[in-house]
């Protein structure tokens, strides 16, 4: 228990530090219950976490590293000179392909109606 930062002579100074000191254990009290109710009513989040939270870390990892694998294998991939002009070449045929079956389609439902 803490000392007093004066000494007590009277008793007045008694009742006072008594009065002080149930105030301070009051304050306590409180927080306690606090603290209680917030573990009653986060008991199974908490427990569940703890429980599982290395395998969830783990997975966490094994993702980042697959999210890093995967760009820096585009970026890569991307970055050659040769599958640029590949690509140049290639979106505008299947941008074609694609506007083409498009106007398709829209003539067959215009053209029902």
């Amino acid at each position: 228990m803490a000392k007093s930062t004066q000494s007590i002579q009277t008793l007045y100074d008694l009742e006072k530090e008594i009065f002080k000191l149930q105030l301070k254990a009051k304050d306590i009290e409180l927080k306690l219950d606090d603290s209680f109710d917030h573990l009653q009513d986060n008991f199974y989040k908490m427990g569940w976490n703890s429980i599982f939270r290395i395998r969830r870390r783990r997975r966490h990892q094994r993702e980042e590293e697959e999210a890093s694998f995967g760009t820096g294998f585009m970026q890569g991939l991307f970055s050659s000179e040769s599958i640029q002009t590949v690509l140049q070449q290639l979106i505008p045929m299947i941008a074609n392909k694609i506007s083409a079956g498009l106007e398709r389609l829209m003539e067959r439902w215009f053209k029902k109606k």
